[in-house]
């Protein structure tokens, strides 16, 4: 059970420590004085959605620590030490903070954790239920949900390990192409792939070369000219080959008399033979220096070609080339995969009939379970004084083999169906019900699932809504017999409800410091009194208010001495 909770800088709420009893725990208050603030404080510390419009006005963080007491064979101690928490105390605490950038902090016991590893333990303490339930009892596909939270199915783990095997041939069967169709059409596309990049031919550094030559025919005016001008200067006014040449002769006869005149003459020699050389080179570069438009399209159709094969099969040519190979690959594995194809396709399908036997059993033990559900719902009913309510639960269809998808949840939709008076036809849930019975339904549905789901606090936050009179005592009654054995902590607007309370807390909110801020006052017999008082005839209380008060305390007193 939830023992104290304490909250800082929630909305309206600055500081404030709360210690909770057992049994039923009332919240009252004015209308907007702070009381689903307290819900939404637990709904955050337990791992719930929020925000930083949660944080009070000017203030950088928020926090709030939950202080549970468990028992020692809990299902709460088992998920902890799953999650590694060793120290078997009895005493649970959760503590969750959150600052302006939406940065949080959990901890359990402590201990830091993730958010997940919070919500995990903190869905076996703590159920909470509010007006976003009546939406929720309303959709279909909760339905079915809640016929399989009221009975465990024997068939739905073997269900499950069918699918899943069913699911992961399918995955295999994707790899050769899927079905004979998509296979063909897979083989189609690969060979159209690998013609189209084995026609281009493509080698790893001819872009490179490309880019060269068409940079270098784009500026071939500019080379011509520079080749032109390197070889007048070489042969401007005199011819240098011919005068090196002379001036190696003119030292041969006078070398025998000085050795060193040797290397002299073969230099002149050498620098004639490079410089003939260098006027061929120019000169052939000089008449490679032609403009052709034809050449340079094709340069630019080939860099398009490569550019366009890049952009479709990878970001490199590397990248197009690996992916060849794995085209290629796959095309052969496609090609010889009949065999395997017809293997895998014989073992789904034998899942398949298998997981269709398992979820006509499934089917009917859901629809066993739903009968005895609705039995229970009617019977809660009755006790909320909705004694001509009927209820069921309609299943589809039952599907064709040929025309069945395997699914962990069998082939079953379920729509609750509903008639709240007698001699009226039942119609779909959503369609016909009222507020008020809403408000029973739900109230009704939560006392079976609570018994099954076993967690030991759960919260209802004006879910009496739309209540009065004798359905308001009855309501009341039933809030006390289920928290004989849970916690029940409830915020209301309800006297019977109020005055049913174990545990009474008062809600006000009040300016301090030019800040409005709200706080939580422990009821006494007088204080409770008066707020069943205002509950019943609103802030002019007087004498034969208050008497009346008394008298319904009474009430309550009788009815839990009853329990």
């Amino acid at each position: 059970m939830l023992k104290n909770l304490s909250i800082k800088n929630i909305a309206l709420i600055s500081n404030l420590s709360v210690d909770l009893g057992e049994n039923l725990c009332v919240l009252t208050g004015e209308t907007g004085a702070g009381k689903s603030i307290i819900v939404d404080s637990l709904a955050f510390v337990l791992g719930g959605k929020a925000d930083k419009s949660l944080i009070k006005f000017g203030e950088e963080k928020a926090t709030v620590e939950a202080v549970f007491e468990v028992e020692e064979n809990s299902v709460t101690l088992s998920v902890l030490k799953e999650f590694g928490f060793d120290d078997q105390d009895t005493t649970v605490v959760l503590f969750r903070a959150m600052n302006l950038q939406g940065k949080n902090e959990c901890r359990i016991n402590g201990r830091v954790c993730t958010l997940s590893v919070l919500k995990a333990v903190a869905c076996t303490l703590v159920d909470i239920f509010g007006q976003s339930d009546h939406v929720n009892l309303l959709r279909t596909d909760t339905h079915l949900t809640i016929i399989d939270n009221f009975k465990k199915s024997p068939f739905e783990e073997e269900l499950t390990a069918v699918v899943s095997q069913y699911k992961q041939l399918k995955n295999e069967l994707s790899k050769f192409g899927g079905s004979e169709a998509e296979r063909e059409r897979t083989l189609d596309l690969l060979d159209y792939e690998i013609k189209e990049i084995t026609r281009a031919e493509l080698s790893e550094n001819e872009e490179e070369e490309l880019m060269a030559t068409k940079d270098k025919v784009a500026n071939v005016e500019k080379i011509a000219e520079a080749l032109k001008g390197c070889l007048a200067h070489l042969n401007q006014s005199c011819n240098i080959s011919s005068e090196l040449w002379l001036a190696s002769n003119s030292l041969q006869g006078v070398q025998k008399y000085d050795s060193d005149l040797d290397s002299v003459a073969a230099r002149l020699q050498s620098a004639k033979y490079e410089l003939d050389d260098l006027t061929e080179i120019i000169e052939s570069k000089i008449s490679e220096c032609d403009y052709n438009p034809a050449h340079v399209d094709k340069i630019m159709e080939r860099l398009d070609e490569i550019k366009r094969l890049k952009r479709k099969y990878g970001g490199t040519v590397t990248a197009v080339l690996d992916y060849l190979e794995q085209a290629k690959d796959k095309y052969g594995r496609l090609v010889d995969a009949t065999a395997q194809i017809e293997e895998i396709n014989g073992k789904m399908e034998q899942l398949k009939a298998k997981a269709y036997e398992l979820s006509k059993k499934l089917s009917q033990f859901r629809k066993d379970s739903a009968e005895e559900f609705c039995e229970l719902v009617k019977k809660e009913l009755s006790d909320l004084g909705m004694k001509n309510a009927t209820f069921s639960a309609v299943f589809s269809e039952e599907p064709s083999l040929e025309s069945f998808l395997p699914s962990e949840k069998g082939f079953d939709s379920v729509e609750f169906m509903f008639s709240a008076n007698k001699g009226e036809p039942q119609k779909p849930l959503a369609k016909v019900i009222s507020g008020g019975e809403m408000s029973r339904f739900l109230l009704a549905v939560k006392n079976i699932t609570a018994k099954i789901e076993n967690i030991p606090t759960m919260v209802f936050d004006e879910i009496d809504v739309g209540l009065s009179g004798t359905v308001a005592q009855m309501v009341a009654i039933k809030l006390a017999n289920v928290s004989r054995k849970y916690q029940c902590i409830v915020i209301t607007h309800l006297p019977q409800v109020a005055a049913m309370g174990d545990n009474n807390y008062f809600i006000n909110k009040f300016v301090e410091n030019e800040k409005t801020v709200s706080q939580v006052t422990v009821a006494d017999i007088e204080l409770k009194t008066r707020e069943v008082a205002r509950l019943m005839g609103g802030e002019n209380i007087g004498e034969y208010g208050i008497k009346h008060a008394g008298e319904m305390l009474n009430w309550a007193d009788k009815i839990k001495a009853s329990l």
